[in-house]
C-alpha cells in the first residue's frame, strides 16, 4: 500500500503527487495549518496506513504537537523541506511543494548565495555579499 503523504494546502498536494509514483505515494491536503485532526485521519488510522506529514517551514511546531496528540506509532514527520529549504530562495513559509518545483526548475544559488549560506548570513547579508563580490570582481572558490 501506498504511504499517505499530508500537506496543508491542495495546491501542495497536486503538485507532489504529480511528480510522485501513486503506488509509492498518495498526497493529500487538510485545508490547512489548524485542520490536521485525529478525527480526519481515523479512516486511515483505522486501516492502519502509515501517514507522512509534510508541514509548511512555519507550520512544524504545530504539526508536532498535534502529531502528539494524535498518538499514532504509524505517524510520523517527514524532516524534507528542512533539508532543502534555502533561506536564500524559499520563503519562511516554504511547503514540499515549492522546493520540489525550485528542484525541478533548476533554480541554483548564485556563488554569493552559498558563501552566505556556509557562513550562516542572512539573505540580506548574501545580498550585500553579491554587491562585494561584484564591485571587487572577486571569484569564489571552492
Amino acid at each position: 500500500k501506498a504511504e499517505i503523504c499530508i500537506v496543508e494546502s491542495e495546491k501542495s498536494a497536486l503538485i507532489c503527487q504529480a511528480f510522485t509514483d501513486p503506488n509509492e505515494r498518495l498526497w493529500m491536503a487538510t485545508g490547512g495549518l489548524s485542520n490536521l485532526k485525529r478525527s480526519k485521519l481515523q479512516p486511515l488510522i483505522d486501516r492502519q496506513r502509515y501517514i507522512v506529514l509534510f508541514p509548511d517551514m512555519d507550520g512544524y511546531t504545530k504539526w508536532e504537537q498535534r502529531a502528539k496528540l494524535i498518538d499514532y506509532p504509524r505517524l510520523s514527520i517527514s524532516q524534507k523541506l528542512k533539508e532543502h529549504h534555502n533561506p536564500h530562495l524559499d520563503s519562511d513559509h516554504a511547503d514540499i511543494a515549492d522546493i520540489m518545483l525550485r528542484l525541478v526548475k533548476g533554480i541554483k544559488e548564485t556563488p554569493a548565495e552559498i558563501a552566505a549560506r556556509r557562513l550562516n548570513a542572512t539573505p540580506e547579508q548574501a545580498t550585500n555579499l553579491q554587491l562585494l563580490i561584484n564591485k571587487l570582481n572577486l571569484t569564489i572558490l571552492e
